[in-house]
């Protein structure tokens, strides 16, 4: 299933994003596994306990600056060459990986600066386990929004860095009220409330952390006395 913050798109044809939301919108085409996330989270859930499948903060999350039409995706890069790309005159797709031989495809609009009419956007893709199913399934939650992507960026590092790793530990994905700097009219910045992605440890997972290590360190200046 896909965890998305935005409304359905419009009818009318526009291809327009949908409404930006407050709370998380689940798709599954899987029978009845919408009906169990309701169930659990409500209809505008802005929490939801999930497990991370890797260890890594790099095995999770993925974001690219990726260039879609309605046929599908045309290109993915990393602002400044393309990882994943379709020859126009083939239709067929190339991907370039660390060590191929070769140049590699410069983005076309590695010049062009950030702004709504740019051919490639940013994405973040972060693979999860949502406990209420209770089976090894992975949602995609996605965003295109670059504040969520730093954020998730800095909230797993954060975690991996204490930890060591980031599969087996219950975390809590929210959405949480920020204000945030954004593009304004004529050029200028505006700041604005939005409503962005976080993850974060169970607090309860996290104080049973601290408790055992109070306990490691009691131990340790008993042996110490």
């Amino acid at each position: 299933g896909v965890l998305r913050k935005g409304g359905p798109k419009p009818t009318d044809g526009s291809n327009k994003p949908g409404p930006d939301l407050d709370h998380f919108r689940f798709e599954s085409e899987e029978p009845g596994v919408e009906v169990i996330f309701r169930s659990k989270y409500g209809e505008t859930p802005r929490e939801v306990d999930i497990l991370l499948p890797y260890k890594t903060t790099d095995e999770n999350f993925e974001a690219w600056q990726e260039e879609w039409v309605a046929g599908g995706l045309v290109h993915r890069c990393d602002g400044q060459y393309c990882v994943v790309w379709q020859d126009r005159r083939s239709g067929l797709f190339h991907t370039w990986r660390a060590g191929d031989p070769g140049p590699r495809l410069p983005c076309p609009y590695a010049d062009v600066p950030a702004r709504k009419d740019k051919g490639c956007k940013a994405i973040g893709r972060l693979t999860v386990i949502i406990d209420a199913f209770q089976r090894h399934g992975h949602v995609t939650v996605l965003t295109t929004s670059l504040h969520d992507i730093m954020t998730i960026e800095e909230n797993l590092r954060g975690i991996e860095l204490l930890t060591g790793r980031l599969r087996g530990i219950p975390m809590i994905l929210a959405r949480r009220e920020r204000v945030v700097s954004t593009p304004g009219p004529q050029g200028k910045r505006v700041r604005r409330k939005k409503s962005l992605l976080s993850v974060e440890a169970d607090p309860r997972w996290v104080t049973f952390q601290l408790e055992a290590m109070r306990h490691r360190i009691a131990g340790l200046h008993r042996d110490w006395a």
